[in-house]
């Protein structure tokens, strides 16, 4: 079972405790991945290849549990699924989570964005910019830019509350991206791809023993290239190094580091009209850039980040871990002269804007688990105390230039303004945050087959936003909060189990109203029940789940003045997610995923009161298989293809303002039968269609989807 360390953060040294209490040896496999095994020694190890299927979780508990043995709803999109769709964005692998949509930033094939960043909403709920992606278990800004998939093993969506275990964070859930470990098993793989609008994209991926005890990997990629928006281009490098040094037989040291360089002329989008109460794109080219392309240089992101993890069996059946995160994202966005808004006859506003920001977060984790057999050998405890020091320093504006027009395109009739040169409208702010939280969990077996998770915790925090122009702090809060949450499995069958849970979450906002005051925390509670199967020794599972869940005090825009915000009343989303994955015959792979929505404000008093939350959608499915020739002359041939399907999404809280949904078709085409060669093709939107994206900022722009487009990929393993 693989083994994810999730980290909240600390307030000066970072503090956190591991549960499962074993010590420390190495192993290896095909790619680096950490273990533990029960009752055995800290295990840091390739994991094994699982098809589109995972068969275990450790994001969800913070401890080693078999995805049938968790009472909630967790997706996980295998390195393997990631592969056999060609995929380098994160939006397009999030398709096959059930739950999980994508809004804001361009797609595959559409650029990085600019000022507007990628929303991720689960549930309904969208998550927090910098407490709802995490990487092993530590928070990572999402609102900053586009991560590479090279360096990752496995995603894993999280569905519901996740406050116990890991502090802030909404009632939807949150994402984490598990990173490639070290491995003692040498693996040498080296690919190439290129393909539609100038793609061109190398990447490598090596690892092995190094010297006695220490194994080490580093992962590698390149890409540039253009896109079917015209004068969009981008290129991204990513470098992640790691080594497992075991330090005896009871100690294992972890570090591993990334960095990230992108450049990019971002795409600017396009505005969506009205039409028979549907919001949807203006017959405007498709292909139109809607401003004035600025140096590439001007646009991009630099992101590091350094983890180390200290191990240590205390013991026959307990382990201490320490674990230490630093991250620093450093962004920059000019955009130059766009269109913001479809008006009537094609004009539209020009607007100039810089939005620069130097982010940097600290976290850790101490904690302490292991068998205390209270009814069954299997029973754990798990204490833990984590803490953060976050801290943003921003500088955004904007200069109003006059009014321009979409059809004419004459984004350039106004005078050009260095990044500089642009202080209309200036905020310049230094946003920081602090945060302690102290927990327990515990995993009972009280009778045969049922399993019992009850865990609870308290959070301290602080936070301010101070105007650096003039120094005055504009806002503080300080606070506390107690989250607590319980979660039974009983095995029906020897194939299938079913589940609930009942849990709260806690964030405090950093959304301002109009006197720059920080509003009140979100507070959530979520209902699941739900069944899960697994048949044929687990080459095939299903996920049934269905929730409730209700957010109180969720920021919306201010009738009086929509710059600001207010606190809402209760929002509840509730709805029913299906997932089914797995090999059911040897050589075909399938990935099914289902989702059905009803989000709603429901109190009569609330300005938004029987309206949807902001990009949510009734519903939405995803389909995506392979089969690969198991013998006889065509052995190692290939084929497969995968639809996607969204309804209409909500684009405004206000009103009933609908963007219209969608349906795409994929195809891949694929040829394994050489030594260490593989060969594939894979063509994205195989029929051509032509839809939205994502919606941005309400209405006013949106990205649209990439036209039918050609990946070509040669990977070789040395």
């Amino acid at each position: 079972m693989s083994r994810t360390i999730t980290g909240a953060s600390m307030l000066a040294l970072a503090v956190a405790l591991a549960a499962s209490g074993q010590p420390a040896r190495a192993n290896g496999n095909d790619t680096g991945e950490q273990e533990r095994a029960q009752g055995e020694q800290i295990v840091v190890t390739g994991r094994r290849a699982e098809g589109f299927s995972a068969t275990d979780q450790q994001t969800a508990t913070k401890t080693p549990l078999d995805l049938q043995e968790t009472p909630q709803a967790v997706s996980v999109i295998t390195r393997e699924l990631l592969d056999a769709r060609f995929l380098r964005d994160q939006s397009a692998a999030l398709e096959q989570a059930a739950g999980v949509t994508v809004s804001g930033g361009p797609g595959p094939f559409a650029g990085r964005p600019g000022r507007f960043a990628q929303r991720i909403i689960f549930r309904g709920v969208t998550l927090d910019g910098e407490a709802g992606t995490r990487e092993d278990g530590f928070a990572v800004r999402s609102d900053r830019y586009s991560p590479d998939l090279a360096v990752y093993e496995r995603i894993e969506a999280v569905k519901g509350p996740a406050s116990v275990l890991y502090g802030q964070g909404e009632a939807g859930g949150f994402l984490n991206r598990v990173r490639k470990l070290p491995t003692d098993v040498p693996n040498y793989e080296v690919s190439a791809l290129g393909g539609s609008f100038g793609v061109l994209r190398a990447e490598a991926d090596l690892g092995g023993g190094l010297t006695e005890g220490i194994s080490g990997r580093v992962v590698a990629a390149y890409e540039q290239g253009d896109s079917f928006v015209d004068e969009v281009e981008s290129n991204v490098f990513v470098i992640a190094p790691s080594v497992n040094a075991r330090l005896g037989d009871t100690t294992n040291l972890l570090v591993h580091f990334s960095y990230q360089r992108d450049r990019h002329v971002p795409n600017p989008g396009t505005p969506l009209i009205e039409v028979d109460g549907e919001f949807v794109r203006p017959d405007l080219p498709f292909r139109q850039f809607n401003a004035v392309a600025p140096d590439v240089d001007l646009n991009g992101n630099d992101v590091y980040v350094a983890t180390a993890q200290l191990d240590q069996e205390v013991g026959d059946d307990w382990l201490a871990t320490l674990r230490l995160n630093y991250n620093n994202i450093d962004s920059r966005s000019f955009e130059d002269r766009y269109g913001f808004a479809y008006l009537d006859g094609g004009d539209t506003f020009i607007y100039s804007s810089v939005d620069n920001s130097a982010a940097e977060t600290l976290s850790g984790e101490l904690r302490i688990g292991g068998k205390i057999g209270v009814f069954s050998e299997e029973d754990h405890l798990l204490i833990g105390a984590d803490g953060v020091i976050d801290r943003e320093d921003r500088q955004f504006s904007y200069n109003y230039l006059g009014i321009g027009n979409f059809r004419n395109a004459d984004f350039g009739t106004f005078p050009a303004l260095r990044p500089e040169e642009i202080q209309d409208n200036l905020r310049d702010t230094l946003f920081d945050r602090r945060a302690l939280g102290l927990y327990a969990q515990t995993i009972l077996s009280p009778a045969q087959g049922l399993k019992v998770i009850v865990g609870g915790r308290v959070d301290f925090y602080e936070q301010s936003l101070e105007d650096n122009l003039t120094g005055d702090i504009l806002s503080e809060q300080s606070g506390s909060a107690f989250t607590g949450r319980v979660g039974a499995v009983y095995e029906i069958t020897d194939s299938i189990n079913a589940y609930g849970t009942i849990a709260q979450s806690f964030i405090p906002t950093t959304a301002r109203d109009v006197n720059d005051n920080i509003l009140a925390p979100v507070e959530g509670l979520i209902y699941e029940v739900g069944a899960k199967g697994e048949w044929l020794d687990g080459r095939l599972t299903l996920t049934a789940s269905l929730f409730r869940l209700d957010r109180d005090n969720v920021p919306i825009p201010d009738p009086g003045n929509p710059r600001f915000n207010i606190s809402a009343g209760t929002q509840r989303n509730q709805g029913l997610e299906l997932e089914l994955n797995g090999e059911p015959v040897p050589g075909w792979n399938l990935s099914v995923a289902a989702t059905a929505l009803d989000a709603e404000y429901i109190e009569q008093d609330d300005p938004n009161f029987g309206n949807r939350p902001r990009f949510t959608t009734p519903w939405q499915a995803s389909f995506f298989s392979t089969y690969e020739v198991q013998d006889g002359p065509l052995k190692g041939l290939g084929f497969g293809g995968g639809l996607f399907t969204i309804g209409e999404r909500a684009v405004l809280d206000n009103n009933d303002a609908r963007a219209a949904g969608h349906t795409r078709v994929d195809a891949t085409l694929f040829y394994n039968g050489f030594e260490n060669i593989e060969l594939g093709v894979f063509v994205r939107n195989l029929f051509d269609a032509r839809y939205i994206e994502s919606p941005i900022f309400d209405v006013r722009l949106s990205q649209l989807g990439a036209p039918a487009s050609v990946l070509f990929r040669i990977k070789t393993r040395l």
